[in-house]
């Protein structure tokens, strides 16, 4: 699933000091309605966790995109990898996305 934003809404979102195991067990969706919620890592700029109404919570990446789009990308549900594990897999992902590849380009 892509959501495409502007850059001011990428600025606006509010940065968490790190996201461990122990902080994403505590997350809860805190918004009204059906939006989404996204929590982002202070180590890792453009990794974090979007949380779901219904409780799901997965791992995500945000991206500009060669089109000049600001893309999400869904790395998987949190209950999947470790944080730790899922945060390298992010470095890995932006990397190809910095080069011109990324998750849309393989597709």
């Amino acid at each position: 699933m892509w959501t495409i934003c502007s850059w001011a809404q990428i600025r606006a979102m509010p940065i968490e000091t790190a996201i461990s195991d122990a902080v994403i067990r505590r997350m809860h969706f805190a918004k009204r309605g059906h939006g989404a919620d996204y929590r982002w890592d202070g180590r890792v700029p453009g990794f974090g966790v979007r949380i779901y109404p219904c409780g799901r919570k997965a791992s995500v990446i945000t991206y500009r995109a060669q089109d000049d789009r600001w893309r999400y990308h869904i790395l998987c549900d949190t209950g999947l990898l470790k944080t730790a594990e899922a945060r390298e897999f992010a470095r890995q992902e932006l990397a190809k996305a910095a080069l011109g590849g990324g998750p849309q380009a393989e597709r």
